[in-house]
């Protein structure tokens, strides 16, 4: 049963066309859906569709947005009814808005690019091409991004850092170096992460007449800083405790021998509202510690004095009275969590000024830095490029200025009516600009209107200049001068009851209480259900004492127990790192659960690609050392340290040649036969280098040595299939491949229920049941920047602050400056990871499983300190609870090794017995070893169909889905015409019948499944009445029970439909041959009980052949 929308009073209001809002919409609330509404309404009064304009950040919810609307349009045009109170409302304002298009024959269902909803950087583009001449701006210019981008940056600053810049600049870059310890890497890596957020900070150094002139606004803004902090101190001083702490400041200055600065400013007459700012930071050192906890005992060094040190009973009772009043005071004001927050950003306040040394770095950067932009405008000029920063700014440009707009800014503000923005809450100060200047002319009421909608809650991009403080002080300030009248949603309609209470019971503690526009802290707002299922849950299980292993086990068996209970269910698996993954990934895949996951492994982190790459790069470059020893180390070769310490040291420094000549080596028994197998497979195509194309030589190499027998499931099969098309391209180069390699993302299973992804990628997004495990698991932490620089929004009015600090030089002491700006970095690092909790639980329809690790004794206090404090478990430490707490997985411990590959010294590879199955390259008859040509169809089918089962034991039972059969039907083609099979197309569909039905039946995945002392045609020569005679065994094991099976494939099918004497038959023919075998194995190993079967793969039959 669902409960009534619980905020209609709000979504009617912001259907109201003449008004202008803000909306709070928090995750669930159904924002996308009420912008909708919003944009059909303002459709059915619109002269036309171009007067309005929606701008997404990104091109899916610009898509989404787009569709939805023409479906609305296509529904009402249709005449569909619906029972939704929700979507009547929609439809309604539909219907209107189709009478419009009538009215003025619009046609939007025919011509929906009409519909002006695009994301932010195409409005900022189609700004640009309107005035290219104006914004200086070439409007063919590729948008270069990542990595592209990274290396012009890097070429702009070595261009400047280089003697080919001016010599004026030549004391400058002098001075920065020496700052810097002469280290240009460093000084490169300073450049680079300027250019990428040069929008920030270019605008505010261009057109400076001087450096003076930037000085005094910074140091303005530094002031400015503690003055609001002082400010807040105040606001938040709760009154019910200044009375008592007057009186007991008082007496503590009594009995101070030398009584500090702040007890000496203190008009206890009038209080603390007329003590200066330098009083205030005094007292908010007496009442914290170093660690800025409120103090909880106070001694005779803070006035005051113990009970025996007075002199008479009466002193004696004062001093012990006026001591646990303090103490209880101080115990008090523990539950007022903002006015100790409020003290420590007091005591953190900047000083009002720049020293001098500071500031000439400073200078030297303001200097050498609008050089750097310019450089490489310059360099984007020359070829033709250009960056989304880049386009921002010449959007800004296009628009000029609120004395002087242009000619563009004076079309769109006639033209433009209605503006609409979604997820206001992810703005950054560029973007936040541009759209003052669009409604810079707009006056209130006048019909022109501006909708931004967003949740701050979720603002969880700070990594692309996302400024939550924003879209806060847009809340009760309007932009520029246009007031915004503010709406809060409080219905979800994603989440369950019971897990949007637990939400509300424990968010109001994790996120801050109030709002505080600096340090982007945002507080939290309660929903309401309006689905009322009581089957939901938000479970929290912390595995005691144990690792990423036994995290990985438990989150298979939540899949698991989640897949059983609700079979058609959407799972997510969500984190907040991708490193955060590895071995839960490998955790499933053992565990045959197929995923689907988004961009979290590049090619490079696959180790079947890593291994083919070492390969590649031996194969181009025989000295290359690493990569011939890497080889020699993986899977298909397994060479141990000992023996590769051998090759390694050889006669020669080329790593081949002592391959070649192993002979010489001290080498063990193993290591000669694996690296003679290793030898004989390359060698030919060695000799082949030059006459054949790359993708030839590499995939035959990979064939030859057994790479496909070491892969452990179908995944690591598509990956190598990717790597090796990249290397039919016709100019190929080492570098080329490894920068592919760090740019492409392995693929995922597209129809999997279960997918993983970062919290990030989710957002958007909703799934029946999420799993957050690694809660307890940090991210790696950033490095100290070289230079901290932070736009900040001014608490009143629409401006922004710069402000600048370099990172000291090496043996200085840590600049009050620089420690600021660090300061406000980490607060808003820890404000916006419980956001992104946040995020991840409301991605749940149904359940919520957060799963993490922790060391756990009996203390609490220890448990809880010894979180990582970027760790998302830290956001939890408020409401923690032992009941969390879980024992350890009983399977935790039993690791899944793929049999395929024998274990020695830790290290995978293949048995020594393994051979190079039938190569897909031309087959001629006198390189056929198992088999003869012959005449018979039926057998040359059968001999293929041996070579496939053999194919599949030696692999992982798992990858043989549907889909890898097809990939596999070319090289059985060929092998069927190399053969001689007349009608390829029906020996095909005998393959495919016989491994398809072999793998469907559970006797016949038992054969085929990895076994003890498992062999494949297992060839044995034995004397018989003085005649030699040589047999082949097609599969032979033994199994759990320690029994010896002896199977031979028959690929013979019944004429008729009786079955039961077509075995009979079979049994009777085979039994000799198969008692033969018996004999021989039994010679072999008499201690073990045999057992002899035929297994029928055409039909899934079975004969078991009495042995006795």
């Amino acid at each position: 049963m669902n409960s009534p929308i619980s905020d209609l009073k709000q979504r009617k209001l912001a259907l109201d066309p003449a008004k202008s809002f803000i909306v709070q919409a928090p995750a669930g609330s159904g924002k996308t859906s009420l912008l909708v509404q919003r944009y059909l309404k303002l459709l059915a009064t619109a002269n036309t569709p171009e007067e309005i304009i929606a701008i997404t950040f990104t091109r899916k919810a610009a898509f989404e947005m787009r569709d939805r609307v023409i479906n609305a349009l296509k529904k009402a045009a249709d005449g569909a009814l619906t029972q939704d109170q929700y979507e009547a409302t929609t439809q309604k304002l539909a219907c209107a808005a189709l009478s419009q298009d009538k009215i003025k024959s619009w046609n939007i269902i025919q011509n929906p690019a009409r519909l002006h909803i695009q994301t932010i950087d195409s409005f900022c583009n189609y700004l640009v091409k309107q005035t290219p001449i104006l914004t200086k701006s070439n409007i063919d210019a590729k948008i270069v991004q990542n990595k592209e981008a990274e290396s012009c940056y890097c070429e702009a600053a070595r261009a400047v850092l280089a003697s080919s810049v001016e010599p004026e600049y030549a004391d400058y870059l002098e001075q920065l170096l020496l700052h810097l310890d002469n280290d240009w890497q460093m000084a490169e890596k300073l450049f680079i992460t300027m250019l990428k957020s040069r929008e920030q900070w270019l605008p505010h150094i261009v057109g400076l007449k001087n450096a003076k002139e930037l000085r005094q606004s910074m140091e303005s803004a530094l002031r400015t800083i503690a003055q609001e902090n002082h400010e807040r101190c105040l606001e938040l001083f709760p009154q019910e405790t200044q009375e008592e702490l007057r009186l007991l400041l008082n007496f503590s200055k009594d009995n101070h021998e030398k009584p500090p600065y702040f007890l000496q400013k203190i008009d206890f007459e009038a209080g603390f509202y007329k003590m200066d700012l330098h009083g205030w930071w005094g007292m908010a050192e007496f009442l914290l510690t170093k660690e800025f906890y409120w103090r909880k005992k106070v001694t005779k060094e803070h006035g005051f004095p113990a009970q025996a040190s007075g002199s008479t009973k009466e002193e004696k009772e004062l001093f012990k009275s006026m001591k646990t009043r303090m103490e209880e005071l101080l115990l008090k004001l523990c539950e007022h969590e903002n006015f100790r927050a409020s003290l420590e950003n007091l005591l953190f306040s900047p000083p009002p000024n720049y020293d001098d040394q500071q500031w000439k770095i400073i200078e030297a950067l303001l200097e050498l830095l609008p050089l750097l932009a310019a450089q490489l405008k310059v360099l984007f000029n020359e070829r033709g490029l250009t960056d989304y920063a880049e386009i921002s700014m010449a959007a800004l440009r296009a628009l000029g200025d609120s004395e002087l707009p242009s000619e563009l800014a004076l079309n769109l503000d006639y033209q433009l009516q209605h503006l609409l923005i979604d997820e206001f809450q992810d703005t950054s100060v560029a973007q936040y600009r541009l759209v003052e200047k669009l409604i810079a002319s707009w006056q209130q009421d006048d019909g022109r209107t501006l909708f931004v909608v967003g949740d701050p809650m979720q603002s969880i991009y700070r990594f692309r200049e996302a400024e939550v403080g924003l879209f806060l002080r847009s809340q009760h300030e309007g932009i520029g001068s246009f007031k915004l009248h503010p709406l809060t949603l409080t219905t979800n309609f994603r989440s369950n009851k019971n897990i949007i209470d637990w939400i509300n019971d424990n968010f109001s503690k994790i996120l801050p209480v109030i709002a505080d526009i600096s340090f982007g802290a945002v507080p939290f707002r309660p929903s309401v259900a309006i689905k009322q299922d009581q089957n939901s849950q938000i479970k929290i299980e912390l595995i005691k004492n144990a690792d990423a292993s036994a995290e990985a086990v438990h989150v298979v068996d939540t899949l698991k127990n989640l897949q059983q209970q609700d079979p058609e269910a959407s799972i997510a698996i969500l984190v907040k790192a991708r490193s955060h993954l590895q071995k839960i990934t490998a955790a499933m895949r053992n565990a045959n659960l197929d995923f689907q996951a988004y961009e979290l492994e590049t090619l490079r982190e696959s180790v079947v690609v890593r291994d083919l790459f070492a390969l590649t790069r031996a194969l181009f470059h025989p000295a290359d050392r690493i990569a011939w020893l890497a080889i020699l180390r993986a899977p298909w070769c397994g060479l141990s340290l000992k023996d590769l310490h051998q090759v390694a040291n050889g006669s020669s420094k080329v790593i081949w040649d002592n391959v070649c000549n192993y002979r010489e080596l001290d080498l063990s028994t193993d290591g000669k036969l694996l690296i003679e197998r290793f030898k004989q497979a390359v060698m030919p195509i060695f000799a082949q280098r030059g006459r054949r194309t790359w993708r030839e030589l590499v995939e035959e190499a990979w064939h030859t040595i057994g790479g496909p027998a070491t892969v452990a499931n179908e995944s690591e099969l598509e990956h190598a299939e990717i790597y090796l098309e990249l290397l039919s391209s016709n100019s190929i180069d080492i570098e080329t491949i490894q920068k592919k390699l760090s740019e492409l993302y392995t693929p995922s299973m597209q129809s999997a229920k279960i997918q993983i992804m970062t919290i990030h990628k989710a957002k958007g997004l909703e799934f029946d049941h999420v799993i957050l495990p690694g809660i307890d698991r940090p991210t790696r932490h950033e490095e100290r920047k070289l230079l901290l620089w932070l736009e900040r929004p001014e608490l009143h009015g629409g401006g922004s602050n710069l402000l600048l600090a370099p990172l000291s030089a090496s043996g200085n002491e840590t600049d009050p400056v620089y420690q600021y700006l660090q300061l406000v970095e980490q607060k808003k690092v820890f404000y916006e990871a419980g956001r992104l909790l946040y995020v991840a639980l409301t991605r749940a329809k149904k359940s919520v499983h957060i799963i993490g690790c922790i060391k756990h004794t009996e203390e609490k206090e220890y448990i809880i300190n010894n979180i990582p404090t970027n760790a998302l478990l830290k956001q939890l430490e408020s409401c923690f609870s032992e009941s969390w707490i879980i024992d350890k997985p009983t399977n935790a411990n039993t690791s899944k090794v793929d049999n395929k590959t024998k274990s020695i010294e830790g290290l995978q590879r293949l048995s020594k017995a393994w051979s190079t199955p039938v190569t897909v390259k031309p087959i001629s008859a006198n390189i056929l070893p198992t088999w003869q040509l012959v005449d018979n169809q039926a057998a040359i089918a059968g001999t293929v169909i041996h070579h496939c089962l053999r194919q599949i034991s030696e692999s992982n039972l798992n990858i043989w889905t549907n889909k890898h059969i097809e990939t596999q039907k070319p090289y059985w083609h060929k092998l069927l015409q190399q053969l001689g099979y007349i009608d390829t197309d029906h020996g095909l569909n005998l393959i495919s019948k016989a491994i398809k039905l072999t793998l469907a039946d559970q006797r016949g995945k038992w054969v085929l499944t990895k076994h003890e002392n498992a062999e494949n045609e297992l060839a044995i020569t034995t004397k018989i009445n003085d005649k030699l005679e040589n047999y082949v065994i097609d599969r032979t094991f033994i199994d759990t029970d320690g029994v010896r099976w002896v199977i031979d494939y028959k690929t013979s099918t019944p004429n008729d439909d009786n079955l039961t004497k077509f075995l009979s038959q079979e049994q009777a023919k085979y039994t000799p041959q198969l008692l033969r075998y018996a004999k021989i194995m039994n010679e072999l190993d008499s201690s073990r009980s045999i057992k002899l079967g035929l297994y029928f793969p055409l039909f899934s039959g079975w004969v078991e052949i009495n042995n006795d």
